[in-house]
């Protein structure tokens, strides 16, 4: 064991098995999450200097102040609806992970809960906390342990959100790809370019709208079948500037009373069935609620949680 109260010795991690497997997770993630396409090149700066830190276990790394949240996709169980989330971080030299998430019932209102909590610093015992047996409202529903090891299998489906003071680059990516740049030949983005300029006849996804087999922009979320099918019948969509509109304070469906935070679009529009109000996709296209000036205004879901209108604002 080294001595660390010798300057010339080398800091290092006390991990258990338990430790080491847990990490392995994380960093399996992590490196999942680099290689989604989807995923910003300025996040993905930050989530290398997590794996750095990482691949460098049981020594520590140089001082950094990153931390990076996956989350899994809103899933909703009967009347409920919960979603996990993993914080992998560094503070200084101290490492740590927490995994817990967000349970919503429209009886109870909604809360944030947490599964675990472990960190540790360079030659001090790893703290962990354990908060399982206190969770049975979201346990009776599902395993946590169980949505955390299929997290890396759907990553293209996760929310990521970085807090990386040092990264300038985030908040500065680029809305396009430069036409005078292509992926690499065999790269998984040449891949998913070359599969996606198909025509509907060569593909398995004919039952989805051509809109939505377009890759999304980093501020249009769809997450249901009905939010592409949406995409679909709303036209021309505006970048969200800083003069873009905002929906405050909306929580459920004015239609079907679902809660909106499952859903990646609504409509504040009239209903011929229920007048005016905040619409679900899903009750846009059952009750013909319209996107367009005086019928109704298009609202996209940001990562941060914010909705941001997108169409229907001008004449």
């Amino acid at each position: 064991m080294p001595d660390f109260n010798d300057d010339n010795a080398v800091a290092c991690y006390f991990l258990d098995e338990h430790d080491q497997r847990l990490w392995a997770l994380a960093a399996r993630l992590l490196e999942g999450a680099v290689q989604e396409p989807s995923t910003e090149w300025a996040v993905r700066v930050s989530i290398a200097k997590l794996l750095h830190v990482i691949y460098r276990f049981p020594t520590a790394s140089t001082e950094l102040s990153v931390e990076v949240t996956i989350s899994s996709p809103r899933k909703r169980y009967g009347d409920a609806t919960v979603y996990f989330s993993l914080s992998v971080g560094v503070q200084d030299t101290t490492v740590h992970l927490r995994y817990g998430g967000h349970y919503h019932h429209p009886r109870s209102g909604g809360d944030s809960f947490t599964v675990f909590s472990w960190s540790a610093s360079p030659g001090e015992p790893p703290d962990w906390d354990d908060f399982a047996e206190g969770l049975e409202a979201v346990t009776e529903l599902v395993n946590p342990v169980d949505v955390l090891h299929a997290m890396p299998g759907a990553l293209g489906l996760c929310e990521i959100h970085v807090s990386d003071e040092e990264n300038t680059l985030l908040g500065d990516e680029p809305k396009e790809q430069p036409p005078c740049i292509s992926a690499p030949s065999g790269s998984r983005a040449a891949q998913s370019s070359s599969s996606g300029s198909r025509s509907s006849d060569d593909s398995n996804d004919g039952a989805r709208p051509k809109e939505a087999q377009r890759a999304m922009p980093s501020w249009l979320n769809p997450m249901t079948e009905a939010d592409h099918q949406l995409l679909a019948k709303a036209g021309k969509l505006s970048e969200p500037t800083g003069a873009s509109g905002q929906a405050y304070g909306i929580e459920n469906c004015d239609g079907c009373g679902i809660d909106l935070a499952t859903v990646g679009l609504l409509v504040d529009g009239a209903s011929p069935r229920s007048g005016w109000g905040n619409y679900c996709a899903e009750c846009c296209l059952k009750h013909g609620v319209a996107v367009g000036w005086g019928k109704g205004q298009l609202y996209a879901r940001q990562l941060d949680g914010k909705w941001i209108g997108v169409a229907g604002f001008t004449r």
